[in-house]
């Protein structure tokens, strides 16, 4: 193992522990009655962690391992385990980025960079496997490499003695004893192999590096919208805000329409066909892009049968207008007053089942 392809085994190690701490932490930071869709979520980020940590254990121990002068032999099982945990891990990782991308949770840049790290780390673990595998061959002997060859069956053929047939369908119909594989043969493997793994580590490393700083980038600036969104000066423009400011949740008008969905106060209301529930916009057109049915009823749906809500979305934009105006005393005498009796009136009419 050169010293480039030891370096990246670190930085992989080091990037993959702080992965499965923030995955860790997003596991246990699911709400107590979860939506289908976050269940779906949960029970696949669960099996991914599951798989990467086991991963994570086999590539620690192989580091180790090699470190210590560990012979071929212990060092091929080990990367042969890691590189099937990581082939079974790459299923409920896909499963989980192409979710995750569907309801908008992740852009197409690092869904992409997540998708392709269980594949490119499945093939770097697959081909060190082979290096180590030929190069405990290649010690030895030639009378210790024999090997089981097919015999196979030459016409006029007796099927019935047709033991199975070879991957270009040939049938065999016994075994022999070979001479084993050359050692220009075991050569050329080991090269390949070794250029392969070589090859995959860096860009391993990479992609999962980047996965990492998008990732960082990204609660970053969520953590940024937040913290101006609930600043005690409000210096933000709160008509603009995607949501409600949890220092607002309490306004007689915003807890009244709560999404069905993600249970925050709607900034952006549309209502289901059955008449009886509300959703966030961008909620409700998430879950139908992914599943085609509504998440209350079960029934099918699709976005053009949403029910726009004109009134109450004006009567949150003018709350908000107002909270602008008078947020600091409207926080401390317990929110703004004054709904006009007819606006109200008409709000009702428009949503007479809530």
């Amino acid at each position: 193992m050169n010293a480039l392809v030891a370096a990246c085994k670190v930085l992989n190690q080091t990037v993959d522990g702080i992965d499965l701490f923030n995955r860790v932490k997003k596991i246990f930071s699911y709400p107590t009655n979860p939506s289908r869709s976050e269940n779906v979520q949960k029970t696949l980020s669960i099996a991914s962690s599951s798989f990467k940590s086991l991963a994570f254990v086999a590539n620690s121990i192989a580091l180790g391992a090699h470190m210590r002068g560990a012979s071929d032999r212990t060092l091929e099982a080990i990367t042969s385990s890691e590189s099937v945990i990581q082939f079974l891990g790459a299923f409920p990782e896909l499963l989980r980025v192409r979710i995750d991308y569907k309801l908008g949770h992740i852009s197409i840049a690092r869904a992409t960079l997540e998708a392709s790290a269980p594949l490119i780390s499945t093939a770097r673990a697959y081909n060190e496997s082979e290096f180590y595998r030929y190069k405990h061959i290649r010690s030895l002997p030639q009378s210790e490499r024999a090997q089981e060859e097919p015999i196979y069956g030459e016409d006029p053929l007796d099927y019935s003695k047709v033991i199975m047939r070879d991957w270009d369908n040939r049938p065999i119909i016994g075994w022999k004893v070979g001479v084993g594989i050359s050692d220009k043969d075991c050569d050329d493997k080991i090269k390949a192999a070794e250029q392969f793994f070589t090859t995959l580590s860096p860009a391993e490393t990479a992609v999962k590096g980047s996965a990492m700083v998008i990732t960082s980038l990204k609660q970053n600036s969520v953590q940024q919208k937040e913290a101006a969104a609930n600043h005690d000066t409000f210096s933000v423009n709160l008509v603009g805000l995607a949501v409600i400011p949890e220092a607002l949740h309490n306004d007689v008008i915003f807890r009244q329409y709560e999404c069905a969905i993600t249970h925050q106060p709607i900034r952006d209301p549309v209502g289901d066909p059955n008449g009886k529930t509300l959703y966030e916009r961008n909620a409700i057109v998430r879950c139908i892009n992914l599943y085609h049915k509504s998440p209350m009823t079960n029934a099918p749906l699709e976005v053009n049968q949403l029910v726009e809500k004109p009134l109450l979305k004006a009567l949150i934009d003018q709350r908000l207008e107002a909270y602008e105006k008078l947020i600091k005393t409207a926080i401390e005498v317990g929110g703004v007053t004054g709904v006009p009796p007819d606006q109200m009136e008409a709000v009702k009419r428009e949503n007479p089942n809530y």
